[in-house]
């Protein structure tokens, strides 16, 4: 008898852990309405590998990307800023060259926009599964180091995003992202 009441506690336990979920934050429903409506565009930037400077120049592509156009992600159409990507790839691409290359990468640089096959990730408690994505991928050389990711619809990006690499002495600054990306005066 006691097998049964501990088999009764544990499931009852199981169930209690997953029934009662802490609700969605404000960002995250937003990010899983967005999804479930297929509106979902992200943004990956790769870099070339995972030693420190390689991955100093993702992130410094990152922010030339973000100053030189995030303004321009900015809105509440997915298909109106889907087209604008389309057209400002090559602009980003020259951006991101630019950038890599003043900060001593010269590798090959390309951007592709585009519907592209993409990993899971996770932005707060919600998980994008694998799948295809509207995105913009950017990739520096060989593209095989740790990458970053956000989602630029909704206009979520950096809001929760989590990196895939700890923390390497770089500034998070909060007030610029937020201009840029949520257009938000700070």
């Amino acid at each position: 008898m006691h097998h049964g009441k501990a088999v009764c506690c544990l499931a009852a336990a199981l169930f209690a852990l997953t029934a009662f979920k802490p609700p969605l934050s404000r960002d995250e429903a937003t990010l899983l309405a967005a999804y479930e409506q297929g509106d979902v565009i992200r943004l990956h930037i790769l870099a070339d590998s995972d030693a420190p400077e390689d991955q100093r120049v993702k992130l410094a592509v990152r922010d030339a990307i973000i100053d030189d156009f995030g303004s321009r992600f900015c809105g509440d159409d997915p298909d109106a800023i889907f087209e604008e990507l389309k057209q400002q790839a090559e602009a980003v691409c020259q951006t991101a060259r630019a950038c890599a290359l003043e900060n001593g990468f010269e590798g090959e640089v390309s951007v592709q926009v585009g519907v592209l096959d993409l990993p899971s990730k996770t932005y707060g408690s919600v998980t994008l599964p694998a799948g295809a994505y509207r995105a913009l991928r950017v990739t520096l050389g060989s593209g095989q180091g740790q990458n970053w990711w956000c989602v630029l619809f909704p206009r979520l990006c950096l809001s929760f995003a989590e990196d895939d690499e700890p923390a390497q002495g770089w500034v998070w600054d909060s007030a610029r992202i937020l201009r840029c990306w949520l257009a938000l005066e700070v």
